[in-house]
């Protein structure tokens, strides 16, 4: 049995950097939320400045994060590139490695890619967070058999036919001389290896490529002997991760990272594929060394389309668009839901892409506008084209080049009241989910986990109650280990949207049902509540008060540079006091009214993102 030269993929399966997921949270269904047993945890930054009196004036906070330049966090020693990056990088290098094929080997190698898992939500330590998928780093042995077994697929595939094997590797790859295998094959290495594999080749990782091809004499010809070189060049570890090299010395534990190490890692990060040929020529002629170089080079990336993509990946997986958004058409056939959706416009098709549509399309607004986070987080424009979730806005669908339209009614106050962020396809609405959401998602606060038998408490009661009563008894009565938790931080962010219907439409009045869709009773909505936001515990009217006092008080900004810093540095979370010179700058720059593309721009100037630290 033969050996192909693969380096260390196989043992790098056995390297676990993987970090514990928590699992989704389960609070809808559960009936209570979070809260310890001691009642509430301290939370990072809770009340956004000194506490307030009881006037609802609202103290800016501090800046959440400081920059000591003694503190530097340690990079990843090897990231992984996400699937979704393998999958580009794998097309991009089988098309240049044979144009006219590629599309052949791919779909040869389709079955074998299908076994690679999906990434998963790495999420940091917070009871009900999520976090990014990029984050993922764990390496598993499937992932490994599978990487391997791709490779293999498109090898067999691209060397099956003299021709083939001859356009790739030219007339020595199809003559029947074993001889010259290895050269033939060092031949291409040489010519396309420093591209493939995003770096500078040394003599010594060229040799043991190519040396594939003796080692396969004897065990066929030549389509195998040149499969078996296309297979150690696309499984070469510096093919699956990003394989940084270290240019000039800045410290004893920090260097600059080389040209295409650079050009690799903003390539990735910007647009989730490897560098293109204006990178890679910036990169290998040195102009991405220069300050104008690299900065060009930024800019013409930002404005990408690939680049949207990215940056819709991260307000997906920041705000929850996707795992927020649901089909308001699905639960039509529950009488009491159907009782519900009959109040207003009620969606006859799967709502969710209109939802995502929105969310995300207010997003690519206020970075396409030059927009900041404050216009991103009060902006009530509606954003999707599908009429009939435009509808729950009470507006006409946009065209998606014109103004957005405005929505009817006074109650809009921008992102938290999105339908995205206040419908959830059911019969009534839930304070507990929406709560949690807002505290963990937009405001960046730790919730703890819920106390044992949390999960079993019940309501005990045959009034009919509104959904914010429900909620009070069963998580804010005297005694209750929900109270410390529920009472402060998360039932009232929850109480807030309340004049918002399970399908995200505005009310004033809401009516409860029993199972067969008769209506029992009809309440006058209640919103008011004291959301602990902005440094007062004064009580907030309504979701504008909310948005108002989130916006006025920082913490918008401060969440926001920690999960920019989180998709860009692929960690669960950050280290305040490691991250913080990082951390410090977004924020500052977010709260000093820049656009969001400036600040997404300072994440990659920056240059903790331009070195490599090796040692803290």
């Amino acid at each position: 049995m033969r050996r192909l030269p693969i380096l260390l993929l196989g043992t790098l399966a056995g390297c676990d950097a993987a970090i514990d997921v928590a699992e989704p949270w389960r609070a809808v269904e559960m009936g209570p939320g979070n809260s310890s047993a001691g009642g509430g945890q301290p939370f990072p930054g809770l009340g956004g400045g000194t506490a307030g009196g009881g006037d609802g004036a609202v103290t800016p906070a501090p800046l959440r994060f400081k920059c000591d330049p003694a503190r530097t966090a340690v990079d990843l020693p090897l990231r992984r590139l996400s699937k979704v990056q393998y999958q580009n990088t794998l097309r991009l290098a089988v098309q240049q490695l044979a144009p006219a094929t590629a599309t052949a080997a791919l779909a040869a190698a389709a079955p074998k890619l299908a076994l690679y898992p999906d990434d998963v939500e790495v999420a940091p330590n917070s009871f009900g967070a999520h976090g990014f998928t990029r984050s993922d780093q764990q390496l598993s042995q499937q992932q490994a058999d599978a990487l391997f077994a791709v490779a293999r697929a498109v090898a067999e595939s691209l060397a099956s036919t003299a021709q083939q094997r001859t356009a790739i590797f030219g007339a020595c790859a199809s003559d029947g001389n074993a001889a010259n295998d290895v050269t033939c094959a060092r031949t291409l290495v040489d010519r396309l290896g420093p591209r493939v594999l995003r770096g500078t080749m040394t003599t010594e990782q060229a040799a043991l490529i190519a040396s594939a091809a003796d080692a396969a004499r004897g065990d066929g010809g030549e389509a195998v002997v040149f499969a078996d070189v296309l297979t150690a060049l696309l499984a070469q570890p510096a093919f699956t991760f990003l394989v940084e090299g270290r240019g000039a010395a800045l410290s004893d534990t920090s260097a600059q990272l080389t040209g295409v190490a650079l050009a690799s890692r903003l390539s990735f990060h910007l647009t989730n594929e490897p560098p293109d040929d204006a990178l890679w020529a910036a990169a290998t002629s040195g102009a991405l060394d220069t300050e104008a170089g690299y900065e060009a080079q930024v800019d013409r990336l930002l404005a990408d389309v690939r680049a949207q993509a990215v940056r819709d990946e991260f307000f997906d997986q920041w705000l929850w668009v996707r795992r927020g958004a649901v089909d308001l058409t699905d639960q039509l056939t529950v009488p009491a839901y159907r009782a519900v959706a009959m109040e207003g416009p009620a969606p006859t098709h799967d709502t969710r892409p209109g939802i995502v549509e929105d969310l995300l399309g207010a997003a690519r607004h206020a970075f396409d506008t030059g927009a900041g986070t404050r216009d991103f987080l009060t902006d009530t424009a509606v954003y999707t084209r599908d009429a009939q979730v435009a509808a729950l806005y009470g507006a006409q669908p946009w065209d998606g080049s014109a103004t957005a339209p405005a929505p009817a009614g006074t109650r809009r106050a921008g992102l938290i009241t999105r339908v995205g962020f206040t419908a959830n396809g059911r019969f009534e609405t839930n304070p507990i989910k929406k709560g949690v959401r807002l505290r963990t998602a937009v405001l960046c606060d730790v919730l703890s986990a819920p106390p044992p038998g949390a999960a079993n408490s019940t309501l005990q009661t045959t009034d009919v109650l509104s959904s914010r009563q429900k909620v009070e008894g069963l998580t804010e009565v005297s005694g209750s280990v929900c109270l410390g938790c529920h009472r402060t931080l998360i039932n009232p962010l929850g109480y807030l949207t309340e004049d918002f219907d399970p399908l995200g439409r505005e009310r004033s009045r809401e009516t409860a049902y029993d199972d067969q869709g008769k209506a029992l009773k009809t309440f006058d909505v209640k919103t008011a509540a004291s959301p602990h936001v902005g440094g007062t515990e004064a009580v907030a009217a309504d979701a504008k008060e909310l948005t108002e006092r989130i916006a006025s008080s920082g913490r918008f900004e401060a969440c926001l540079s920690a999960q920019l810093f989180r998709f860009t540095a692929q960690k669960a979370e950050e280290d305040p006091a490691a991250d913080g010179c990082r951390l410090s700058e977004l924020e500052t720059l977010a709260r000093s009214g820049k656009s969001l593309k400036d600040v997404f721009k300072a994440s990659v100037m920056s240059q903790g993102f331009r070195h490599r630290v090796t040692a803290p």
